[in-house]
């Protein structure tokens, strides 16, 4: 009987058209992600991470498994659910089938057409490589087991997870919408794990969280190299397995559960005795009634309805519990970044508003679909259809009482959380940070609530289309994927087809939002949509008992109506209207899609293929007046610079370049030069690419100079594009507002799997360290203009109220007419890099003095409701000039200032001045300075900034391989020194596992090109930042601080800025190095800077680490395990020095004793710390202690580069009794 009942629940399931339906939405997203590299997954689709390479094809399998939380409750409802649906319980109950065969053919019904939905994702992601439009060079040689291990990993486990789960529901509770509305719970369930694990917890948190298995399989593969990630499949044991085993418990014991609380008969729940045994039938009393049917009584029934359809929604037990869910998300988010978050930012208005809601985002695609469809289906769901639509009651009351309600529905939904944020910060801030409600209402309705809004409008629309409730949740969330997510990724997409976007732009607390005026036309564009959609849908509602589809549509004629009409016309009128301003707008503006650009790129770098490497002319003095006008967000650059030649061959040709746009360069005068106009290459370099190309005549000869005079604008926002001038707090630098010769190159396409697209051949790389014609450039050339150090002067000019700041040192002030007006002139020259900024500003001043008395003013210019973190940067700011004017060489400016702006999330040095936004350092929360656990960004990143005012602006490398590391390698070297010096060893060492380590063997897994040696990198944030760091902290730990720091001091002396061409490259540093530093050590600086190398560190799993007391000290016995890997730059794949020939081991090993568990503080403060010289795989180290130790760590400071710590720390077992 089991069986017969089993392929009868199949067959019925697979008859549905909703099952059809999930089938092919698994299939049609697995052959789009596994057949285009757009859609890949991470950096899979590339050369190096294949596609179908066996981590990504997991990956891909067990991220959309969790699609099945969707179909999988319309399975659990027309299985499990069927007979109390279908009012059928008396009758199937009765039958003489055991309800052990009823209840497990549903149940099992239900796994199986699971896994056969989940199985067109597989279907998908197998035949995807096998389609015409893939890159073979994306993809490897078929291997099944690759997708059978994951299959059954991932897909049969989740899926059997999931319908566990939803038949546990829908047994104890017998109630569809609880069912439903579970769904969204299971999806926040994973959200949660997804931002606790983003935390990055202790890695057993992290691997458990997840109830699909995607974050263990992350834990486990995090730091693999692409040869791996192709190759070796997910380990079935280790975190993976044990996240499946216990997973795959869990889901056995809710079926379990459901089978012992499942009840037969309609008896589920407690019944009440009759009060009274007799009935009585009281008179009927007929009044005559006068039926209204106009606009009056149009109204009363809308406003009834929809009080109806509001409160019948509100009240409901899936509701409320959604509501809690909801809740529950935003507290468990809020709890996870405030305090398992090592660095946070403090609850300013703005961040609450965000977390708040934007934790809600993908809840609220269910809670849309489900409640959309709810509403929708009520009255048909109750069997109440056939009597509402026999009265007078007009269909426009009902219609859009229901989409009312739905509307209503979000906005309480918005405002709960709204409410819910603003108790939570008057918690969190304890009266420091203020509450400003304001800001919670701009966010939250501009930035979340219409965006909302207009999707659920376009769901109650699909559900009057829809044959059934089912199809219609299945259609709407599918319609609403593709637009949320996959409808930028077409070829011929444009901005007016993403659907309900009427945002209006960044939202900052120091200026607002940044393009406010989109949000009007934008609104008015889509709700002209909004109002078809609804006059349609009044045509076509469904009424009366023929009510399909065909039928309705056949008798629309007759439902026209001139409101409608009107209705329609004018939502025409809109959505034509504005989109044309609109497509107009973007038009003028030259947009261009991502594809487009991609296209644009490849055309300009074969068209400039002749002409890129022609010399252009060099800037030797710059002096500029800033106009700047926030009330009407414009500004005016009027500039002279002075150029000359410095190559051996005259100069004929070059091309100028600015970020406004050659229509925004009104005026532009070059002695003994003219624009270029009716050439075929000139024509298209301006109209397409928007360079210009100037011809000069006579030639300008080597060792001439000549006066370039200009003017460019910054125009007002559009409807379409916000300017780069803030209402309050504009920040732009001389790439964006003023002129920049030459460097075509940068306009090159760097990405490998792009260039093969478009048959452009290999990346053009950065010139070789010993290229001495690349050496008489410096790195900055590369974006802001071929200089070296120019003389600079600036008059910047704004309204009285704001303050505008430039470089170099402040001359004078006026204000007059409203306006205000400061002159700067460097005292010095400085590099062709320079910003201007203008705000609202309150200043606070202070003085640093060196060892000789020279002083230089502090200034730190902020927001005025932005105070939180002034006294800390000040610190900061002391601490760095103290340590570095000490370390390194003096100051050399007359000021150091640090301005606030708004939107972005970086901060940037020029030449004593630095632009720092808000969000990275003045509203970040730095913590207790006295906790080990937690990160000072704040302070760090004001030390990183002034650290260039060293390491760019005093030494800067040339424009070669490996240069950047000489700016950022070596402010992070000084960074890490001073932040040291400001807290102590075990905050920095918190911080170096923070941003350093994690942030290397992250990055070199995502990257598409190959991973060079540290000594050669290019523009790779991950090497220039991250592993020069770790290779300093490594450096300084093992070879001594000292002749490291003598060694950079040298290195910037020999380079400074005054000794111009040629500039340094990493091959300087690194003989600076070798020769301050003991030859001993000269293979790990090569093993550092000339090799990708890790080690691999453990103790011997054949041997006993054995303590023997002697006297009051304890010998320890360490067995040792050490091996070097040299990493391949291609792949990645690593090979040992035991496989290489004359290559030997010859390491320096620290090992760390401790008396106490060494996790909390990462191994900071051991009882001991023993350097040991190894040069074979396995050695034996003794020791002698004062004290019997608890634990010992291999390497407790990460010096050396490794990617598994796991099998570093031994836990020691207790002395016997004796």
């Amino acid at each position: 009987m089991l069986r017969s009942l089993l392929a009868f629940e199949i067959k019925l399931h697979t008859r549905q058209i909703g099952f059809w339906i999930a089938l092919i939405i698994m299939f049609a997203v697995g052959l789009l992600f596994s057949s285009h590299e757009d859609f890949a997954i991470g950096v899979a689709g590339g050369e190096r991470v294949k596609v179908n390479g066996a981590i990504p094809i997991a990956i891909t399998l067990s991220a959309f498994s969790l699609l099945s939380i969707f179909f999988a409750a319309v399975f659990v409802v027309t299985g499990v659910m069927r007979d109390d649906t279908h009012s059928a319980v008396e009758v199937v109950h009765a039958t003489p089938v055991k309800t052990r065969d009823m209840l497990l053919s549903r149940m099992l019904g239900v796994w199986f057409v699971t896994v056969l939905s989940l199985s067109g994702l597989v279907l998908g992601t197998i035949l995807g490589p096998f389609m015409p439009w893939g890159d073979d060079e994306t993809f490897k040689t078929f291997n099944f087991i690759h997708y059978l291990q994951p299959f059954l990993l991932f897909v049969v486990v989740n899926a059997f997870l999931v319908s566990g789960i939803y038949t546990a529901i829908a047994v104890i509770t017998r109630n569809r919408a609880i069912v439903y509305v579970s769904a969204v719970g299971l999806l926040v369930l994973y959200l949660i794990g997804g931002v606790i694990a983003g935390e990055r917890p202790d890695e057993w948190i992290a691997a458990l969280v997840d109830p699909f298995g995607t974050t263990s399989l992350a834990v486990e593969t995090q730091y693999w190299p692409a040869a791996e990630q192709n190759e070796n499949m997910a380990p079935a044991f280790g975190w993976v397995g044990l996240n499946r085993l216990v997973y795959s418990v869990v889901g056995f014991v809710l079926f379990a559960a459901s089978f012992v609380l499942s009840s037969r008969g309609i008896m589920n729940r407690k019944s009440k005795k009759l009060t009274k045994d007799e009935a009585f039938e009281a008179p009927v009393r007929v009044s005559p009634v006068t039926p209204r049917l106009g606009t009056t009584f149009t109204l009363q029934t809308f406003w009834t309805r929809i009080k109806f359809e509001y409160f019948s929604t509100v009240r409901s037990t899936a509701f409320i519990i959604l509501v809690g869910i909801a809740l529950a998300l935003f507290g468990i988010t809020l709890l996870v970044l405030t305090f398992m978050n090592e660095a946070t930012t403090l609850p300013t208005s703005r961040f609450m508003t965000q977390v708040a809601l934007g934790s809600l985002l993908f809840p609220m695609l269910i809670i849309m679909v489900f409640f959309g469809s709810d509403i929708m289906w009520r009255d048909r769901t109750a069997n109440l259809h056939g009597i509402l639509d026999a009265t007078p009651v007009r269909d426009v009351s009902l219609l859009f009482a229901k989409w009312g309600a739905l509307a209503l529905l979000l906005l309480t939904l918005v405002g709960g959380l709204l409410i819910a944020g603003m108790i939570a910060q008057l918690m969190l801030g304890a009266g420091v940070v203020p509450v400003v409600p304001t800001t919670f209402l701009a966010i939250g309705i501009i930035s979340f609530y219409v965006g909302f809004f207009f999707q659920g409008m376009l769901v109650m629309f699909l559900q009057n289309f829809m044959p059934s409730r089912i199809i219609g949740m299945l259609v709407s969330a599918g319609v609403l994927v593709g637009l949320i997510f996959f409808i930028r990724q077409l070829p011929f997409y444009h901005p007016l087809m993403n659907f309900g976007n009427a945002g209006a732009g960044a939202y900052s607390e120091m200026a607002g939002f940044s393009n406010p005026k989109s949000f009007g036309w934008e609104f008015a564009y889509w709700m002209g949509l909004i109002l078809i959609l609804g006059a349609l849908s009044v045509w076509v509602w469904r009424r009366g008992m023929q009510a399909g589809l065909m039928d309705r549509l056949g008798s629309m004629r007759k439902r026209l109506s001139l409101p409608s009409i009107a209705t329609a016309v004018l939502g025409t009128a809109l959505f034509v209207g504005f989109g044309y301003a609109g497509l107009q707008s973007y038009q003028d503006a030259g947009y261009m899609n991502s594809d487009q650009r991609e296209a644009n790129q490849a055309a300009f770098e074969t068209l400039v293929a002749d002409i890129w490497e022609l010399p252009e002319p060099r800037v030797t003095d710059v002096s500029v007046k800033a106009d700047f006008y926030p009330t009407s967000q414009t500004a005016q650059f009027d500039g002279t610079y002075t150029i000359d030649n410095p190559h051996a061959v005259p100069i004929v040709r070059t091309t100028v370049f600015s970020g406004v746009g050659p229509d925004n360069i009104t005026r532009l005068d070059i002695e003994g030069a003219r624009i270029i106009k009716g050439e075929g290459i000139a024509d298209e370099l301006r109209d397409d690419h928007e360079i210009l190309m100037v011809e000069f005549d006579p030639p300008l000869q080597p060792g001439e100079s000549r006066t370039v005079t200009f003017t460019t604008q910054f125009k007002a926002p559009t409807l379409t594009n916000s300017s780069s001038v803030a209402r309050n707090g504009t920040f732009v630098n001389n790439t964006d507002a003023l002129l920049i010769f030459g460097n075509l190159n940068q306009g090159f396409i760097s990405n490998p799997d792009t260039r093969r697209k478009y048959d452009l051949g290999e990346r053009i790389q950065w010139p070789e360290r010993d290229d001495m014609v690349a050496r008489r450039k410096h790195l900055l050339t590369s974006f802001s203009g071929f200089a070296d150090y120019v003389d600079f002067d600036a008059e910047v000019c704004t309204v009285e109220n704001q303050i505008p700041v430039a470089p170099g040192k402040f001359r004078a002030e006026t204000i007059a007419d409203g306006r205000r007006c400061r002159t700067y002139k460097s005292i010095n020259p400085i590099l062709n890099f320079f910003s201007f900024l203008t705000a609202e500003y309150e200043v606070r001043k202070d003085v640093w003095a060196d060892d000789k008395g020279h002083s230089v003013d502090l200034e730190i210019y902020f927001h005025p409701d932005h105070d939180f973190n002034i006294d800390l940067m000040f610190d900061a700011m002391k601490t760095a000039m103290d340590t570095y004017h000490e370390v390194f060489s003096p100051y050399q400016y007359a000021q150091l200032r640090i301005m606030e702006f708004p939107f972005a999330s970086f901060a940037q040095a020029f030449a004593g001045t630095v632009p720092f936004s808000e969000t990275i350092g003045f509203v970040q929360d730095p913590g207790d300075a006295d906790d080990p656990k937690r990160v000072d960004f704040a302070t760090y990143v004001t030390m990183h900034e002034i650290g260039h005012q060293w390491f760019a602006h005093q030494v800067i490398g040339a424009f070669a391989k490996g240069s950047n590391l000489l700016s950022e390698g070596l402010t992070e070297n000084a960074t890490m020194l001073a932040y040291e010096r400001h807290y102590d060893f075990a905050k920095a060492r918190r911080m170096h596992e923070e941003r350093t380590t994690q942030q290397y063997l992250m990055g070199r897994t995502v990257e598409r090109d190959d991973e060079p040696v540290l000594a050669e990198a290019e523009g790779q944030g991950y090497l220039n930042y991250n592993k020069t760091s770790w290779v300093f902290w490594g450096m300084r730990g093992i070879m001594g601080n000292e002749p490291v720091q003598r060694a950079v001091k040298r290195f910037l002396i020999e380079h400074g800025a005054d000794k111009g061409a040629p500039y340094p490259t990493t091959l300087e540093l690194i003989s600076t190095l070798k020769e301050e530093i003991d030859p001993q050590y000269h293979d790990l600086i090569d093993d550092y800077w000339n090799k990708i190398t890790f080690w691999d560190l453990s103790f011997q799993q054949d041997a006993e680490v054995v303590i023997v007391a002697d006297g009051d000290r304890f010998t320890v016995t360490i067995p040792l395990s050490v091996d070097k890997k040299y990493a391949s730059e291609e792949d990645g794949k690593e090979t040992s020095v035991s496989e290489i020939d004359d290559a030997t081991l010859n390491e320096f090993i620290q090992i760390g004793f401790y008396t106490e568990e060494p996790d909390d503080d990462l191994g900071a403060k051991p009882m001991k710390l023993e350097t040991v010289r190894v040069n074979q795989t396995d050695s034996t180290i003794t020791v002698t202690l004062d004290e019997r130790p608890t634990h010992i760590v291999l390497d407790p400071a990460r010096r050396l580069i490794e990617r598994n710590i796991n099998d570093n720390v031994k836990a020691l077992d207790p002395p016997s009794e004796s």
